[in-house]
């Protein structure tokens, strides 16, 4: 097994390197990564960033909102959080043990003295509470299976960003399950610091050859970086299917927005408010439908409509901010 430390705090580098070794580092059959991401919500594949995030708190504490390549749960990334990402070659997928893949871990927390068991679906406790929660992914015969551990992380700011009003989107996609959920440091009374502890782990951790990523390699990362994690159409486009309602009083008006996605279009569209429109509303709506769930979409339709003549003086820049304001987290 080969090591690789990442000390880039950058969430879309970060998975754009587990990614790049996933897929190309396969000359070596089993890798071990640790890193770390600074105030980043990450967020499952296949989930709805609102249901799952508290936009408004995120925005208001600089926390970035990022989606991952693999399933399960929306997670809370600090620098008091350890990140832990195992990558393997394997051909049969289906006999997999997903609490056995962890298991390298809990050896080494506990050789430091940290009692640690395996439980559930993905998680690890401490004292019946949960430190830890995994998710896994496989390409062209390589598995991806990845994790948090919870040594010093903000958890009052965890479940401020986390909180979700849930009335403001039906969501199609998968649902995180709540968990009481607890730091090592505190829940141990430990004393070292999140260096420390990340060093004792490395060293408890079976012997390992470090490998540092050629100039030519980190390029290709960088290139899934600015191609993939950092764009719209990764982290918001490839929302599930869901229904969103949404609303906000401007100077020449309220706008209410219902709407449908699916498959990352807009299926069915309802506007209303106390606006001065003066055509039938409907025309709009219409001309929305069939729209690829982006601003640079939406906005083509609302550039090629008379707006004013259904919105009276509500502005495409308004309609925009007020559609997306609930959704955007870049």
């Amino acid at each position: 097994m080969i090591y690789i430390p990442s000390y880039e705090t950058d969430p879309t580098w970060n998975l754009a390197l587990e990614e790049y070794c996933q897929k190309n580092l396969t000359q070596f059959p089993e890798i071990l990564m640790l890193w770390q991401n600074d105030n980043a919500i990450i967020v499952g594949r296949y989930q709805n960033m609102a249901r799952e995030i508290n936009l408004d708190a995120a925005r208001a504490n600089n926390v970035s909102v990022v989606r991952r390549s693999t399933g399960g749960g929306t997670v809370y990334h600090d620098l008091g959080n350890l990140n832990f990402s195992y990558i393997s070659t394997c051909t049969e997928p289906e006999k997999l043990d997903k609490m056995a893949l962890s298991s390298y871990i809990i050896t080494a927390l506990n050789k430091m003295g940290i009692p640690a068991q395996l439980s559930g679906r993905n998680d690890m406790l401490l004292n019946g509470k949960k430190f830890s929660g995994t998710a896994q992914s496989y390409v062209h015969q390589r598995l991806l299976h990845h994790g948090t551990l919870l040594y010093d992380s903000n958890l009052n700011l965890l479940a401020s960003v986390l909180n979700v009003d849930q009335t403001k989107l039906q969501s199609k996609g998968i649902t995180s399950v709540k968990s009481r959920v607890t730091n090592i440091k505190t829940e141990l009374g430990l004393s070292m610091d999140m260096k420390t502890f990340w060093s004792k782990l490395r060293e408890a951790l079976e012997p390992m050859t470090e490998y540092h990523l050629t100039p030519e390699e980190l390029e290709a990362v960088k290139e899934i970086q600015q191609t993939k994690y950092s764009t719209w159409d990764w982290n918001i486009g490839g929302e599930p299917n869901f229904s969103f309602n949404t609303e906000q009083r401007f100077p020449s008006g309220l706008l209410t927005l219902k709407y449908d996605v699916k498959n990352k279009k807009i299926s069915e569209c309802s506007i209303s408010g106390d606006f001065l429109g003066l055509s039938d509303i409907k025309e709009l709506e219409d001309a929305l439908i069939g729209t690829t769930y982006n601003p640079t979409d939406i906005r083509k339709v609302l550039d090629s409509v008379s707006l004013s003549m259904y919105l009276g003086s509500i502005t495409a820049d308004e309609f925009i901010e007020c559609m997306f304001k609930d959704a955007t987290i870049m």
